[in-house]
């Protein structure tokens, strides 16, 4: 069984490169990557993503949320398992909305600095590789391009198409995640009552700060539906 990463807001999927060393090989996972010079919508990028032939599975990562849940309720008679991790069906927070608004492209053409990186993304006791790591993959995206991708998470909302999907769906959270609300999850069990969910104590990067950790929690719920 294949297993397919989609990336968070960076698009990039370098930041996969811990987790891919601590996932099982039987679960042939390959990271995909969005294009980082097309200023494209949540529908474009669906429509690029390729799909294996056979059945997979899908690990979606924060921005990609909403396309797991869509790419999934498209092949749902090949997809066997759907994992969403510190993601949302709506707009998680008020920052987005607040920043897009405020600083649109501006708020890129820069990289993040470490303190935000920190703060928002690894936590305070982030190690100064893991950090640079996110700082290059946001820095390498076109700014045009991720302040496109920060008007597509204030303006989506999957939760219908999350109430027709009939995989089995595995919701990972971080405890320490500042920037998607925990009201998400709640929102999300109301649609699918029979979702699982694991909360680990991690800062919005789970798959990042808590690899080993992350990975442990993926591969269990993917062996329970890969054979």
């Amino acid at each position: 069984m294949q297993t397919l990463l989609l990336p968070g807001m960076d698009g990039t999927g370098r930041l996969f490169a811990k987790l891919l060393v601590q996932l099982p090989s039987s679960l042939n996972a390959r990271a995909v990557a969005y294009p980082a010079h097309e200023a494209l919508s949540y529908d474009a990028l669906l429509e690029r993503i390729e799909v294996p032939a056979e059945p997979f599975a899908i690990v979606a990562e924060s921005f990609s949320g909403p396309l797991g849940i869509r790419l999934a309720l498209r092949h749902q008679h090949r997809v066997r398992a759907l994992v969403l991790v510190a993601t949302f069906v709506s707009n998680p927070t008020r920052i987005a909305a607040q920043l897009g608004a405020l600083l649109g492209p501006y708020l890129f053409h820069v990289k993040p600095r470490a303190a935000m990186v920190r703060a928002l993304l690894l936590g305070e006791t982030a190690s100064d590789d893991q950090v640079e790591a996110v700082r290059d993959a946001v820095g390498s995206v076109a700014p045009s391009v991720m302040s496109r991708r920060l008007k597509e998470i204030v303006a989506v909302n999957v939760e219908r198409e999350l109430a027709e999907l009939r995989v089995p769906t595995l919701w990972i959270t971080g405890s320490r995640d500042r920037l998607v609300s925990h009201k998400q999850l709640k929102r999300v069990k109301e649609r699918r009552g029979e979702l699982e969910s694991v909360e680990l104590d991690a800062p919005h990067l789970v798959l990042q700060a808590k690899a080993a950790e992350a990975a442990n929690v993926i591969a269990q719920f993917l062996a329970r539906f890969g054979s």
